[in-house]
């Protein structure tokens, strides 16, 4: 299994760099003589490389904490559906405690 998501990683990096750079390319193209070459070189190489890094990571992480929520979600619904449902109802608490105490966390900070 996790030769596959290395290989489809490593894929979709290939694929990501490909396009990003073909389109800083083309950008740096249109504007030939009023860029160093020297910040083109450097976007090319080291922004590009921060993009990979910080945007692709995340997004490939974050699809797979999504998958595993989902699957693991119906894995327990299918397995009891009482305790799948308040599997689900406490994976939401995080997100609603926040707006829940929001009012009382701000009148005692004020004071």
């Amino acid at each position: 299994m996790a030769f596959f998501k290395r290989f489809f990683n490593a894929k979709l990096k290939k694929e990501f760099n490909q396009a990003t750079k073909q389109l800083a390319y083309a950008a740096f193209s249109r504007h030939e003589g009023k860029l160093k070459a020297t910040d083109t070189l450097s976007f090319i190489t080291n922004d590009l490389k921060l993009l990979d890094e910080n945007y692709l990571d995340a997004m490939v992480s974050m699809g797979n904490c999504v998958v595993m929520a989902v699957s693991t979600s119906i894995y327990v619904l299918a397995i009891n559906w009482q305790v799948g449902l308040l599997f689900v109802a406490c994976s939401f608490l995080p997100a609603i405690l926040p707006k829940l105490t929001k009012k009382y966390v701000e009148e005692s900070s004020q004071n």
